[in-house]
């Protein structure tokens, strides 16, 4: 299998003379600290400030070109070189999504300007939905490099070149030391890189001709691997963790039309770009289904050699993935939260421009009086084109008990119990001037239950004191109906008193002493 590893933007080496049976010393590459960046949506990067190369026995080459190896979209990527640079022509293919550079004088680029030239490598997105990860490679020639399996690829033009024949002459190319085979394709990526973005079509190393319906990889270190069965409505093969192995037939392919056993990328006319069809072993003659060359791929084969020829780069484009609003009452603050999908988090306090107010996951508010909305952004400090996500806090009004006077009457039947209406006499006193529809007014016998104000603690009215003749203390609890967490208490006594019994006095009798 394909060693599959996480890297992103790659820089390395593949001469054109190097794909031969000569063994030149290969040049040493490094991308220098700034491995990985995050991107701008909609402005311009450069991808490797740091870039250096070296070569023990070579001063320069032929060309150089630099693509954009995954994640690559025709419609808005682009790479550009900037500055100044008298040696270097530069040709930018949109199809293949490669810069090219080539002498303006002389045969060669010295290997000292191509170091300047991709230090102002310059990446450009067009896009307003860009998300993900782009992946570049570097390299001398026109050899694609994928770093996921950090493996090479290279078309090679043979019209009318059978299957049979293409894959030995696959067999004996060689890179550096790496074993050339028809290329094997295990991914969407990789499919990308080999098929789509290359300028010719031609042979893969895939055939059924063993066992009819029966689609294998045989060449490179994928053979024998079964990865697709039957015709157009058959069916991927899985692999060993019971995933189904990646296959891009066009529609209606493979079609066994005519004793087709070999796979082959398809023509643009006929198809997407990258996708397969199934041919004879001598191609399907004129027109779009002509064989027009192969594939080839290099990397992972037994006995190849350690080479140091790439390192690794990338940008990432950071989305923010959630943010949390929330409820505050006056008078406070809060700590707002939000994630991201890679990098920092920067808050703002506007939708565009604005003032940066923190960077982190968090970010605490000053006291508030009033709602107030905040943005979250994920994309480099300063960024005017990336989404910001709002983060509301919502700020309710705490409410003011004001004092309701006591409630003292006196008892009209001697038993010591009143009946006392707090909903017509104490709750208008409670708000006073304020709004009974922002607020409610609740009453309880404890303040532990007028502060926790746990549902069926409140006492109903009309409510009946609940010992005779004794002061009793009520608490009312005024609350913001949005927000019950804003709220004031304040307390009152009620008191039955007794009605006192006048005696019948004595005769007052008095002499008259006039």
């Amino acid at each position: 299998m394909k060693k599959i590893k996480i890297i992103t933007l790659s820089i390395f080496l593949l001469g054109i003379s190097s794909i031969t049976t000569s063994q030149n010393q290969a040049p040493e590459l490094d991308a220098g600290v700034t491995i990985r960046q995050a991107y701008c949506p909609r402005t311009q990067i450069i991808i490797a400030t740091d870039f250096t190369i070296t070569d023990a026995d070579d001063t320069g080459i032929d060309a150089f070109s630099i693509q954009i190896s995954s994640g690559y979209s025709r419609s808005s990527d682009k790479l550009f070189l900037t500055g100044t640079h008298l040696t270097i022509n530069e040709d930018w293919s949109e199809v293949e999504g490669k810069l090219k550079l080539t002498p303006a004088v002389g045969t060669k680029i010295l290997y000292t300007d191509i170091q300047k030239a991709v230090r102002e490598i310059v990446f450009e997105s067009s896009s307003n939905t860009i998300s993900g990860e782009k992946d570049f490679s570097f390299t001398i020639g026109d050899a694609n490099y994928l770093p996921s399996t950090e493996h090479f690829y290279v078309f090679e033009s043979k019209l009318n070149i059978t299957w049979t024949a293409a894959k030995a002459a696959a067999e004996i190319k060689n890179y550096y030391g790496l074993q050339g085979y028809l290329a094997t394709i295990l991914s969407e990526e990789e499919n990308q890189i080999s098929a789509e973005q290359i300028t010719g079509t031609g042979w893969i190393g895939a055939t059924d001709a063993d066992e009819e319906g029966v689609w294998n990889w045989v060449t490179g270190p994928e053979a024998i691997t079964n990865f697709w069965n039957g015709t157009f409505i058959g069916s991927p093969a899985e692999d060993p963790a019971g995933t189904d192995r990646y296959s891009n037939w066009n529609t209606n392919e493979p079609n066994q039309s005519g004793n087709e056993d070999y796979a082959h990328i398809t023509d643009n006319s006929v198809g997407l770009r990258g996708s397969w069809n199934d041919l004879a072993n001598e191609g399907g003659g004129g027109g779009p289904y002509q064989a027009k060359g192969y594939i080839v791929e290099y990397g992972g084969m037994p006995g190849d050699p350690v080479l140091n020829i790439s390192t690794s780069t990338s940008i990432y484009i950071p989305k923010i993935v959630s943010v949390d609003s929330a409820e505050t009452c006056a008078n406070s603050s809060v700590t707002l939260t939000a994630t991201v999908s890679e990098g920092a988090i920067f808050w703002y306090d506007a939708i565009t421009g604005g003032n940066l107010l923190e960077t982190g996951n968090t970010f605490t508010t000053p006291v508030l009086n009033n709602s107030k909305t905040y943005y979250a952004a994920a994309s480099p400090e300063g960024c005017e084109t990336s989404d910001r996500l709002a983060a509301v806090v919502t700020v309710y009004a705490v409410p003011i008990a004001n004092d309701p006077v006591d409630n003292r009457v006196c008892d009209d039947d001697g038993d010591g119990f009143y009946s006392f209406n707090f909903d017509t006499d104490t709750t208008p006193q409670v708000l006073k001037n304020q709004n009974i529809t922002d607020f409610e007014v609740l009453y309880f016998n404890n303040l532990s239950d007028a502060e926790a104000n746990v549902a069926g603690t409140n006492i109903t009215s009309p409510y009946t004191n609940t010992i005779a003749f004794t002061l009793e203390t009520i608490y009312a609890r005024i609350h913001n109906k949005n927000d019950t967490s804003c709220y004031d208490i304040v307390d009152f006594n009620l008191l039955v008193s007794a009605l006192p019994i006048p005696l019948q006095p004595s005769p007052y009798r008095i002499c008259d002493n006039l």
